[in-house]
């Protein structure tokens, strides 16, 4: 997916809080600046094809082979990477929804079958064996799970909690994700994620990575505001 991901706040002009990504925004990076500013000039040449070299500290300081070791650019990559490894075995896979846009769409590019389905965290998953109604050349073949890694979880979330309208009074405009998100961007700098794009969700549905108190506080406060006008 290339469009559709939180953190979009290069679409409005004057975002001053992220809730949007799964990102604590307040996160102390200045040693890291520093220890980049300090080695800026080994980016004078290409890198390793690789991560080799990262993964072998990874492993000596873990006490593991390095082969146990794998570096990725983000949970993305490494999504596309399980799929593509599976794929040869003709794989199947149970996507826990709500879940991360990218795990049906790595299923997808790798000839993986998959579905989504609202699962329990509980729940016994040897259920799902993949057998004989598959086709036959699936009956033997692994079968897995992903879990969400990023994306709501609509267990945690009581279903009354969502944008459900109100029928009592009219309203100047229909409750949505979107709708609200544009509020929030245009009156309080605040951008949060639309999660209508989420497997089994809907417009009525949105994201938040909690930030400090008083930001909470007033998105808290933002949002009210949006209930009270709409």
């Amino acid at each position: 997916m290339i469009k559709g991901h939180g953190d979009d706040a290069y679409q409005f002009e004057d975002i001053r809080i992220n809730f949007s990504s799964n990102i604590y925004s307040h996160a102390d990076m200045s040693a890291l600046k520093e220890h980049l500013c300090r080695h800026i000039h080994v980016i004078d040449s290409y890198p390793e094809p690789e991560p080799f070299s990262l993964e072998r500290l990874i492993a000596e300081q873990h006490g593991i082979p390095a082969d146990c070791v794998l570096v990725t650019n983000g949970a993305t990559e490494a999504i596309y990477l399980v799929a593509q490894m599976v794929a040869p075995q003709s794989g199947y896979f149970i996507l826990d929804g709500p879940s991360f846009s990218e795990y049906a769409d790595a299923c997808r590019l790798y000839g993986l079958s998959s579905r989504s389905e609202n699962l329990s965290r509980s729940e016994d998953y040897s259920r799902y064996e993949v057998r004989g109604t598959l086709g036959e050349n699936q009956r033997s073949a692994p079968t897995g799970k992903a879990n969400s890694i990023e994306g709501p979880d609509s267990n945690l979330v009581p279903r009354t909690s969502h944008l459900a309208p109100r029928e009592e009074t009219p309203r100047k405009e229909e409750r949505s994700a979107s709708a609200l998100k544009a509020y929030l961007a245009h009156h309080y700098g605040i951008l949060i994620r639309d999660a209508s794009n989420f497997n089994d969700l809907d417009e009525r549905y949105f994201r938040i990575a909690a930030q400090l108190p008083e930001e909470n506080d007033l998105l808290v406060k933002a949002i009210s505001c949006y209930l009270n006008e709409t």
